[in-house]
């Protein structure tokens, strides 16, 4: 819309980029925007850029932080004549700067937490018969914990990068953490007690990699 800054541009696009593209048409770089060039858009759907949609796959939008790009009539053409085309359309968005120290802090949290849960679901821990399992209240805790890290990792898929996209994952970490620290405290226990298999060991052991699991794509959403 003529009015963002080509900072601001080329760190959308590139942060948005999609992981097919190879080539990019830009009308504000490819038309010769100081001469006359109505005769080149005096039809649009046979604009060069109408010409140069038809040959791709995306379509990137990119916003700019002063106004909508849609205020401009060109710019909502465009976007009509993208989904016309049955383009994928990708909406750009800027990155979030500092990602290498978010991640040291979300791992470091994942260490933590889950080291400080292992030692105190040692705490509501019973013994019998062979088995090792946890009091009916820490039994709710876990698999409350287990559900809302499972639920702000999937949250995240349907939002932007942005400050509650880090808050969700962060969060995801911490509740993961918490599962994972009892899961790891009870199939030790076990497996020292009853082997590998057997005794709800292989229940446990799963649910131990499945925490993993969790807690590790929690860290990778800062990636």
């Amino acid at each position: 819309a003529w009015q963002e800054g080509v900072y601001e541009f080329v760190d959308k696009v590139l942060h948005s980029w999609p992981k097919k593209g190879r080539h990019a048409y830009c009308c504000m770089l490819s038309n010769p925007q100081n001469l006359d060039i109505g005769s080149l858009i005096s039809s649009p759907s046979m604009s060069p850029f109408a010409h140069a949609l038809r040959a791709s796959d995306y379509f990137v939008v990119v916003p700019n932080c002063h106004c909508s790009i849609y205020s401009r009539i060109w710019c909502t053409y465009e976007a009509f004549l993208a989904y016309s085309e049955s383009k994928v359309i990708v909406t750009a968005s800027a990155p979030i700067y500092g990602n290498g120290r978010w991640l040291h802090y979300i791992t470091t949290t994942v260490i933590v937490v889950t080291a400080v849960s292992a030692a105190i679901a040692a705490q509501f821990a019973l013994l019998e018969q062979g088995c090792y399992y946890f009091c009916d209240e820490a039994r709710i805790v876990e698999n409350v914990t287990l559900a809302l890290g499972v639920a702000c990792n999937i949250f995240t898929a349907f939002i932007q990068p942005s400050l509650t996209y880090r808050v969700l994952a962060y969060t995801s970490a911490v509740f993961s953490s918490i599962h994972l620290g009892s899961s790891i405290r009870a199939a030790v226990t076990m497996c020292a007690r009853n082997g590998l298999i057997g005794n709800f060991s292989s229940q446990r052991w799963a649910q131990t990699f499945f925490g993993i699991g969790i807690c590790i794509g929690a860290v990778t959403l800062e990636t």
